[in-house]
């Protein structure tokens, strides 16, 4: 079928049939996914089979043009024409209507929302909305322009219409409400949502008269949200919603301060914190978010406090001239702590309140079992740890890891807990800066391949982490830097191929089995909230000082073994299950220290102690070749030339020359140099003794260990390394 004639029908736009201004089908797909050929098709069929009119979707992104939309004017279209003679922002497409008005289009390089306004006579046509076009029965082109291309059309449309007579900022800040708010606190509420817009990446951009932000409210790739930052206040492209601050501050999650005084009808500034959980030094009283139900079925924001007096549940804290408050439940992604009762229980009940919940739940071994409670108990006290332990749930479907990680997620510490996390995901949530917080993540395989989120997980289980972001926007580029820091609990199908940060994971296998109950009921959930409140007032007397965590310092913890299971031993000591725990994580070091002995890396330790033991203080590498072949038992072999380039150990593998020399300099701390022998090239290996002696005590190597160090000591023993 034939393209209607009409000139803005032939560029291909979303086009919906209607009758008296109102749609005959349903169109709000094509406002983001564009329109099929078949699907104009029909539309184009149904509008000349039923003689109904045809309306473009307006704010649909084209192509490199950006954003179509149109200025609807609801004057006489001479009238403006006269008014607006010379302007060059008229030079696009124009066309009129059956009553005389004008209809201006263009594109944009922003996205443009629509705005209409009481009392106004121009309307901006800009996402979701509609606008009838020739040939549609009174409407008729008045020119053969193309729609011109512009920077922004919000911006234009303001300009627009300030050139009628209307200014269209007092509208719009007189629908938002602000207009009676003294305008030097609406400063100072503008700044911190924009602060916190930056943290979350959202603000891309800023104009002449506008921010430009990726909506908070709907997932969009391009700025779909504008805040005037000259006559604060915000709209939304996708609703047309007209904010002000205070709404948009509370649609956020962010709360500004408004309050009226006793003596004036001023309002007042105070500075006002917004917080998840906040430990006071004075005192010391720490402060955490809950929720408490209202008769909507929905929760009010509170704060549990936790000071000399006890407990406490109260609307904000004040300190001097601060006020703080909880931020509202909506603003994070799990189920808020709901408090019941002030009085707390010891850490030794709640081990067994969450043990009890643990072997309901999972068929796993008994070490298995306790070192998942230990986890969920370690969750509330992060902050006392200098470095944390990853959990890695593996195994096939059906086998319990994502049954397992939902039970995580009802327990532990204010979890982000999801498939598949995106980086941008885990920044969003990383934003509060200075609380470690729980990440709980289902089908992590493959993630190794995004670089972005492997240097979070990477880098996280160490206390005081930060990772930067480089962030890109209109008016350049910015580093942001999130807090890492934090417990982290994933379950895969498979390990993931990234050895540094699978040495930060305790790796649980798990087998398809039958737990006492495989599902979740009213009940259970109701159990599981009372359970967090307790483990939350043990988190805060922890962090209070009131009650301490055990100190403990096991003689076979020693390097990276102590940083990964010192904390879970911790929380647990003392408890009944202890015991089969520490059983469990000492097995496991033990067995980290045959590897490291058994590793290609301590062969080669073993080969340089034999060979300086002569107190030679240098090795020839040809000598180590045959040392460690030995060592490995290993089969040289040569290249088409005849050469030996490599060796085969049946423990090993392949070895090549290479391989050795990358380890003597990177694991051993040796320095290579080369020289001339009788009349021999030869290739010289130099320890650093004090990196040298680090390196024998890692992989294990105790002999000739004392005369090494008597060299180290000796005060006519240069470091051959640096003399070479």
């Amino acid at each position: 079928m034939e393209t209607p004639n009409g000139p803005l029908l032939s560029l291909g736009l979303p086009v919906v049939p209607v009758r008296e201004k109102r749609p005959l089908v349903a169109w709000a797909e094509w406002v983001d996914g564009g329109q099929k050929p078949e699907e104009r098709e029909r539309v184009f069929k149904y509008a000349a089979a039923n003689g109904a009119d045809l309306a473009i979707v307006c704010g649909h992104y084209v192509d490199e043009r950006g954003y179509f939309f149109a200025i609807d004017c609801d004057l006489p279209y001479r009238d403006v024409l006269t008014r607006l003679r010379g302007d060059k922002r008229i030079i696009t497409y124009l066309e009129k209507t059956p009553r005389g008005g004008l209809h201006i289009y263009y594109f944009s390089r922003r996205p443009v929302p629509s705005v209409k306004l009481k009392d106004v006579p121009v309307e901006l046509k800009g996402r979701g909305a509609l606008i009838i076009v020739s040939p549609s029965r009174g409407y008729e082109p008045l020119n053969s322009n193309r729609p011109k291309v512009v920077d922004d059309g919000l911006q234009l449309f303001i300009e627009f219409a300030e050139a009628l007579g209307y200014d269209v900022h007092d509208y719009l800040a007189e629908e938002s409400g602000e207009t009676e708010t003294d305008t030097g606190i609406l400063g100072e509420w503008l700044r911190a949502i924009v602060e916190h817009l930056k943290r979350r990446n959202l603000l891309v951009g800023k104009g002449p008269n506008y921010y430009y932000v990726l909506c908070p409210f709907h997932e969009e790739k391009h700025p779909s949200f504008a805040i005037n930052h000259q006559r604060y206040y915000g709209i939304d492209y996708h609703s047309g919603k007209v904010y002000k601050l205070l709404d948009l501050a509370k649609a956020l999650g962010l709360e500004l301060v408004a309050e009226v005084g006793e003596e004036d009808s001023r309002v007042t500034k105070e500075k006002r914190r917004t917080i998840l959980s906040l430990v006071i030094p004075s005192g010391p009283v720490v402060l955490e978010a809950i929720g408490v139900p209202n008769g909507l079925g929905e929760y009010d924001p509170r704060l549990l406090v936790y000071g000399p007096d006890g407990f406490a549940v109260v609307e904000n804290y004040r300190i001097g001239g601060d006020v703080i408050t909880a931020r509202p439940p909506r603003s994070y992604p799990y189920k808020p702590y709901v408090v019941e009762s002030l009085e707390a229980k010891t850490r030794l009940e709640i081990i067994d309140l969450v043990h009890r919940e643990v072997e309901r739940f999972i068929d796993a071994e008994p070490e298995e079992k306790a070192t998942f409670t230990a986890f969920i108990i370690l969750s509330y006290v992060q902050e006392c740890f200098d470095a944390l332990p990853y959990l890695y749930l593996v195994g096939d479907n059906e086998s319990g890891k994502s049954h397992l990680l939902n039970l995580m997620g009802e327990l532990c510490y204010r979890p982000l807990a999801g498939v598949s996390h995106t980086a941008a995901d885990l920044y969003s949530y990383l934003e509060d800066d200075g609380l470690p917080l729980t990440i709980l993540e289902d089908e992590f395989q493959g993630s190794e391949k995004d670089s972005e989120k492997m240097k979070i997980y990477k880098s996280g289980y160490k206390k005081g982490a930060r990772v930067a972001r480089v962030v890109t926007y209109e008016g350049g580029r910015r580093v942001d830097y999130f807090n890492s820091y934090g417990l982290k609990m994933m379950a895969a199908e498979r390990l993931v191929e990234n050895k540094g940060f699978m040495q930060r994971c305790i790796v649980v296998e798990m087998m398809e089995g039958i737990p006492e109950k495989d599902h979740y009921d009213a009940e259970d959930y109701s159990r599981f909230a009372r359970l967090r409140s307790e483990l939350l007032k043990w988190r805060m007397r922890v962090l209070a000082g009131h009650e301490s965590l055990p100190k403990l310092e096991p003689d076979w913890l020693r390097g990276r073994d102590r940083e990964l299971y010192l904390p879970l031993l911790t929380v647990l000591h003392g408890s009944p299950i202890y015991h089969t725990l520490e059983t469990f994580l000492r097995g496991r070091a033990e067995e980290r220290r045959r590897e490291r002995e058994g590793s290609l890396e301590a062969a080669i330790c073993r080969a340089v102690a034999t060979l300086l033991s002569d107190g030679s203080g240098e090795i020839d590498f040809a000598e180590l070749w045959i040392e460690i072949k030995n060592e490995v038992g290993g089969v040289e072999e040569t290249d088409k030339n005849g050469v030996v380039r490599s060796m085969y150990s049946d423990t090993h593998g392949h070895i090549s020359k290479r391989d050795v020399s990358a380890i003597l300099k990177s694991k051993l701390g040796m320095a290579r140099r080369e020289t001339i022998r009788n009349g021999l090239h030869r290739v010289i290996y130099m320890p650093d003794w004090p990196k040298l002696l680090r390196a024998f005590k890692k992989y294990g190597v105790h002999t000739s260990i004392t005369s090494f160090t008597s060299m180290l000591q000796s005060p006519t023993t240069e470091n051959p390394a640096k003399t070479a």
